[in-house]
């Protein structure tokens, strides 16, 4: 349960601004309650030290990735951090600066790139569970988005991560309770997110095994026919109802469609370029990205590369734009791509069993969309969540007490 805090105050921060506090919340510098970079390998470190070593890249999010087991045949030549139970990862330099990570021993033996500064609370008023979800909320954020403002190489030194100013609860228990509150809605975002990955390696497959394998849907039986492509597919000029990027809007009455990966690139208020899209629908291909669309609406067609795919005859379009996502399409860069689909060969079946095995990957595709959308919820929830909880404004009811 939460409830309001009735005691806001105003609190400078680290820039002298001011930001809304429960009144019995305080600042804290870390500098005052955590050691930085308190551990490092050192040319004293024993030669054929074996280690577990976690880089930028294999942190995202609070997610570590990977890592790569190493030996030190001779000392080390530069610093490395060593991890223990509860440290902070914090990321200083971009593109990596959210790669942070609370190391709660995921791997033993652990030390980490020069490009994390590493805090350890020496505090025992300090959780690090706590003060790690503070550097994903606004208030820290805002502190280090000021200080790279205008940098050529934003990074943050040690220096300016003892000044960074956090917000604190009166009480460890009441940290606790924030920090582990965040921590249930992350795991319901995360068991979210495997199940996207889950229905997405569900839907492949069946791709695989009907265009690959031809396994039927249960009413059908009969020989599929095998076409090339100019049997099925016609390209429709789209010249005149093309825009420039320079035209692209964030709003508009059209949606764009483009070679790139977002279904709608951006939009247009442009009606003499609206495209008229077939009723049965119409695929997309990109030129230059090998990106393949499946498009069921009128639209504005964007910048150069942008292919225009209709069927003929009893070819059903949604099930050849499935079939056209198993194809293998070389990847020559940023060249034109078209002429490869010219030398595709493309199983037929009839008319009635195109339609029902496009029926049933759309379903498919509906329920990972539908859940792509809680998902996206979640983060909203979480984002506001943490505003709320991270400042005081909403306090955790305290659990009631036992009889």
């Amino acid at each position: 349960m939460a409830e309001s805090c009735d005691l806001l105050q105003e609190l400078p921060n680290s820039a002298g601004q001011s930001q809304r506090y429960c009144g019995e919340w305080v600042t804290k510098r870390l500098g005052d309650i955590c050691d930085l970079d308190p551990e490092n390998l050192s040319s004293s470190t024993p030669p054929d030290f074996r280690f577990n070593y976690i880089s930028l890249e294999q942190v995202d999010t609070g997610r570590l990735l990977g890592f790569s087991t190493e030996t030190f045949r001779t000392a080390p030549s530069r610093a490395r951090r060593v991890l223990r139970y509860g440290d902070i990862l914090m990321s200083t330099v971009r593109p990596n600066l959210m790669a942070h990570l609370l190391y709660t021993g995921q791997v033993k033996d652990a030390i980490c790139s020069t490009g994390f500064s590493v805090i350890r609370c020496i505090s025992e008023s300090c959780d690090p569970r706590y003060l790690y979800t503070h550097l994903f909320g606004k208030v820290v954020n805002d502190q280090i988005n000021r200080i790279i403002s205008g940098s050529n190489y934003p990074a943050i030194s040690s220096h300016d991560i003892k000044a960074i100013e956090v917000p604190f609860p009166p009480t460890l228990e009441e940290q606790s309770s924030i920090a582990e509150a965040i921590a249930d809605i992350d795991g319901l975002h995360e068991a979210m997110e495997l199940l996207i990955t889950k229905k997405k390696a569900i839907k492949r497959t069946a791709m695989h095994q009907i265009f690959n394998k031809y396994i039927r849907l249960g009413e059908f039986s009969g020989e599929w026919q095998v076409d090339d492509f100019a049997r099925i597919f016609e390209r429709v000029s789209t010249s005149s109802h093309q825009v420039q990027a320079s035209e692209y809007r964030n709003f508009g009455r059209y949606p764009i469609v483009d070679q790139g990966k977002n279904h709608v690139a951006a939009y247009s208020d442009r009606a003499d370029k609206l495209f008229r899209c077939a009723k049965d629908g119409l695929i997309v291909f990109g030129d230059h990205t090998r990106t393949v669309k499946f498009i069921g609406t009128d639209f504005v067609i964007g910048a150069d590369g942008t292919q225009i795919l209709a069927t003929k005859g009893d070819h059903w379009p949604k099930f050849f734009y499935y079939q056209l996502l198993t194809k293998q399409i070389p990847d020559t860069g940023y060249n034109r791509h078209f002429k490869f689909l010219k030398d595709l060969a493309f199983c037929v079946p009839d008319l009635s069993e195109q339609k029902a095995i496009a029926s049933a990957l759309t379903d498919m595709d509906n329920e990972i969309t539908a859940l792509e959308c809680q998902a996206e919820k979640l983060r909203s929830i979480r984002q506001g969540m943490m505003q709320q909880l991270l400042t005081g404004c909403t306090r955790l009811s305290r659990p009631c007490a036992s009889h």
